[in-house]
């Protein structure tokens, strides 16, 4: 900022505003990854405006990764929406990794709490047996990361009884039919027997989940504020509507499932306590709760419900949590609560 300065004091009337417009992208990019949603709005709002009245669509080709970041900030919250379609499309911008369903995908395929396609915004409909292996490629290739998935992998487990020259077949076929379902040129990419979606034109609430783990997972490094965790926490609630899936009972998809729920479980395990730390009870009680609607038999999550309700005074909720806990416990598990647990349930019974 700095040397931008010095460079504004520097030059030609002309090239004063060049560098006063990188000056207030620079200010943009420091707020976007500070968090702070509000003065990146406000800044967007007057550089776009400016562009779009210009007819300027020259927009920081020498950062196109920044470029996206603050195109999908501003279709997210409605800033000169048109204008920023345009400048995507023009520039071929790379969606970021946290983008969501208002960056123009031609594609969008929604495997969290149950399954949903939409191809140029409207839901595709699909009946009949024969379309569902094709479907079943699909789900698999995003509840295994939607990308450079290997197809060796996937054969195993879509294919589990063929041999090796069958399964090849089998797939070889289902991608086809695939393609022919999906209707949208280069959204499925296979090389060196991998398989992946073309983020360019394909978007999948996994990827917003995954980032959204991300950013929960590096929360307070170095942060002594109260909004930042809080902040991540509701983007990780929000980012997790159900099990991969939903109720879909395939084989195949046990393992998948399992491995996102966990992560998902400690994720918000990690926060909670983060939140406690800090005070933000009520956004703590919530945490706890969502991660128990994912795992009600994490009992950590448990401790922790228990602990924020106690701190709002509410001690006979938390008794109640408990009381959950060990009914569940013992009749999914057969086992009672761990030792910390029940020191933790007679030390709210004593201050009540």
């Amino acid at each position: 900022m700095r040397a931008i300065d010095e460079a504004i004091a520097r030059a030609s009337a002309i090239d004063r505003k060049t560098f006063e417009q990188r000056r207030t992208l620079l200010r943009i990019e420091a707020d976007l990854n500070a968090g702070e949603t509000v003065r990146v709005s406000a800044g967007l709002a007057t550089v776009l405006g400016d562009h779009r009245e210009r007819a300027d669509f020259v927009f920081m080709r020498s950062r196109p990764d920044l470029a996206a970041r603050l195109a999908n900030h501003a279709l997210e919250h409605g800033i000169e929406t048109e204008f920023v379609r345009t400048l995507i499309q023009r520039d071929a911008l790379v969606a970021p990794a946290d983008a969501g369903p208002a960056w123009p995908f031609r594609l969008r395929v929604r495997v969290l709490g149950g399954f949903a396609l939409v191809r140029d915004g409207e839901p595709i409909r699909f009946t009949g047996k024969t379309q569902q292996r094709p479907l079943d490629l699909l789900k698999l290739l995003v509840a295994l990361g939607g990308k450079d998935v290997d197809t060796q992998q996937q054969m195993a487990a879509l294919w589990p009884d063929a041999d090796g020259a069958a399964a090849k077949t089998s797939f070889d076929s289902a991608l086809f039919r695939l393609r022919k379902l999906l209707d949208v040129d280069n959204a499925l990419v296979l090389a060196g027997g991998k398989l992946s979606l073309d983020r360019t034109c394909a978007w999948t609430d996994v990827w917003t989940f995954e980032a959204a783990l991300e950013a929960a997972e590096r929360a307070g490094e170095g942060d002594a504020t109260n909004t930042f965790p809080a902040r991540v926490a509701r983007r990780l609630l929000d980012a997790y509507p159900g099990a991969l899936l939903g109720t879909e009972e395939e084989p195949w998809i046990a393992k998948p499932r399992d491995a996102l729920r966990a992560r998902f479980v400690r994720t918000l395990m990690r926060i909670g306590e983060q939140l406690e730390r800090q005070a933000e009870w009520i956004t703590a009680i919530d945490t706890y709760r969502r991660g128990l609607e994912a795992d009600n038999l994490a009992e950590p999550l448990y401790r922790g419900l228990m602990r924020a309700l106690a701190a709002t005074g509410d001690q006979a909720e938390a008794l109640n949590a408990f009381r959950r806990c060990r009914e569940l416990l013992s009749i999914v598990l057969g086992v009672k609560p761990s030792a910390e647990t029940e020191r933790l349930h007679r030390e709210i019974t004593a201050r009540r």
